[in-house]
């Protein structure tokens, strides 16, 4: 898509969000918006997000653009539901556990992607995905409407703090993207906490709101039932 050379923003306050038929024209806006290759800024439960189509190369590396994000970081990426993620990456037993325990919800998981995956190339530059289910349902209803991954970077310049003013937002980004999904200030929220699985042992690479207490507790209650399982 060609460009905007200011954000279109849309206010979802309260009453708009308690109205379906104005929030579903939104939800079709944005899904347009992504389907064309443009950039939309939506709230998720914990920061403001930098959404793409993430089949779209080109719109991938627009991201990286306007983040100023080194090429070689993967990018991760958002989806509606585990049907969604199953499409393009392997899921296995432990990686569906945590999924029923903490998704939708501030959780990421590094996955292996199958090898057709039609993610684009500068996702991933390694074997892996890391993806998750938002518990933001605004979020999670575009994902649905668009019906492909969406990138879920926060809506920040690479390697400075994270946003949760929307005015801040607004200032660094009004004219790097197409749309703004504007639901006011976020409550200062840690990014989601994310953990790899595609090695021999979980392994939790950043800290954020589900704790590694709760991680473990749930990795040892699966582990605890694939024993009973088996004995």
């Amino acid at each position: 898509m060609k460009k905007r050379t200011t954000a279109k923003v849309l206010a979802l306050t309260p009453e708009v969000l308690r109205n379906r038929t104005i929030a579903s024209k939104i939800v079709m806006d944005a899904a347009d918006t992504l389907s064309e290759g443009g950039l939309v800024i939506m709230p998720t439960e914990t920061v403001y997000s930098i959404a793409v189509d993430a089949t779209n190369e080109d719109a991938v590396r627009r991201v990286f653009e306007a983040k100023n994000r080194p090429l070689e970081r993967s990018m991760p990426i958002m989806v509606s539901d585990r049907y969604m993620i199953e499409e393009y990456a392997e899921l296995s037993a432990l990686a569906r556990h945590l999924m029923h325990k903490f998704m939708p919800g501030p959780l990421s998981l590094i996955v292996p992607r199958k090898a057709d995956a039609k993610l684009a190339p500068s996702i991933s530059s390694g074997p892996g995905v890391s993806f998750r289910i938002p518990g933001n349902d605004f979020a999670r209803a575009i994902v649905a409407e668009l019906g492909k991954p969406v990138t879920t970077t926060s809506a920040n310049i690479s390697g400075e703090g994270h946003l949760h003013a929307v005015d801040e937002v607004r200032a660094t980004f009004m004219e790097k993207v197409d749309m703004i999904l504007d639901q006011g200030n976020l409550a200062p929220v840690q990014p989601s906490t994310i953990v790899d699985l595609t090695g021999e042992e979980p392994k939790i690479v950043r800290q954020g709101p589900v704790s590694d207490v709760e991680i473990f507790r749930a990795i040892a209650e699966f582990k605890a039932k694939v024993v009973v399982a088996s004995g």
